[in-house]
């Protein structure tokens, strides 16, 4: 191989490392906003006060071996990420207690009580200010904090949902092979089928959100792996 060749392998494998760097950046930003959807999903399914003990619904189900370790990543996450939003509710009350004192107050009428309330009222007009801005930063505070949550968990999800639909078939399976009901019955197995309807919906809910996650990161990755055996063959 000559010089010129040497040359040139060293301006491919630059450009290929280039790339790489940059698929691995959309990589990272792919995990943070499947921690954003999958936060999201698991507080609709389970409500704000879930504190991760009781995931009886969705993911829960589908981590068997890792659940232990999804639960305490979903706990912690989202132990911090409610003290921001109520650090945020406060706040907001403050800022209504501000517009609601400055609404309720008497006309003045002298030039004292003027000059005084235009000095209250810029006071109030800065704090109000301030409060917006800490209420925006917590919003970030609070997005950044599911985008790690996301990175924290990601693989487990994805590695563990190559599965899930096998599993999901067993669960139908299984469903369909109980028993019925008595019609003595009827009311509580309307209940009951209303209520496994539902986990079930959730359950496919989450099941198509891992599944499509699954599928961006691995045509990621392969464009990744594909590019480091390009270099590979430069060498």
């Amino acid at each position: 191989m000559g010089l010129f060749d040497n040359v040139k392998n060293a301006g491919v494998r630059t450009k290929l490392k280039g790339e790489i760097a940059m698929l691995e950046h959309e990589m990272t930003t792919h995990k943070k906003k499947f921690g954003v959807d999958l936060y999201d999903l698991m507080v609709k399914i389970h409500g704000v006060g879930s504190d991760g003990n009781k995931l009886t619904v969705g993911v829960g189900k589908m981590f068997h071996a890792k659940q232990s370790l999804f639960q305490e990543d979903w706990k912690i996450a989202h132990r911090e990420i409610q003290d921001k939003l109520k650090q945020k509710e406060m706040k907001q009350n403050e800022i209504f207690r501000l517009e609601a004192k400055s609404e309720c107050a008497l006309p003045a009428i002298s030039a004292t009580e003027k000059m005084k309330q235009a000095s209250q009222w810029m006071t109030d007009k800065g704090s109000t200010t301030k409060l917006m801005a800490e209420m925006a930063s917590l919003d970030r505070e609070v997005r950044l904090r599911k985008e790690q949550f996301g990175l924290d968990i990601f693989d487990a999800v994805v590695i563990l949902g190559e599965n899930s639909s096998s599993q999901q078939q067993q669960v139908e399976e299984k469903k369909k092979s109980k028993t019925p009901i008595k019609k003595g019955f009827g009311g509580l197995k309307k209940a009951v089928s209303k209520q496994l309807s539902a986990v079930s919906s959730s359950e496919k809910e989450v099941e198509a959100m891992i599944q499509v996650a699954k599928q961006d990161a691995t045509f990621i990755q392969k464009q990744i792996d594909r590019k480091e055996k390009e270099i590979s063959s430069l060498s």
